[in-house]
């Protein structure tokens, strides 16, 4: 628990919504979905940016 308290990269992922970048910024759904970090963190990003993948923007 201490981890996820004191953690600054823990903190950035716990106030997602408000260093959201990018189409999942103004989704109705992003305080439910709040993206896939690990996919993002995967095509080089950061936990701010916007999920390449999320099925509301891949059409």
């Amino acid at each position: 628990m201490r981890a996820w308290r004191e953690s600054p990269i823990l903190a950035r992922f716990r106030a997602l919504e408000d260093v959201m970048r990018g189409p999942c910024r103004a989704c109705d759904h992003l305080s439910l979905c709040r993206g896939c970090p690990a996919v993002v963190m995967a095509f080089g990003g950061d936990f701010g940016d916007s999920d390449p993948h999320c099925p509301r923007q891949v059409r």
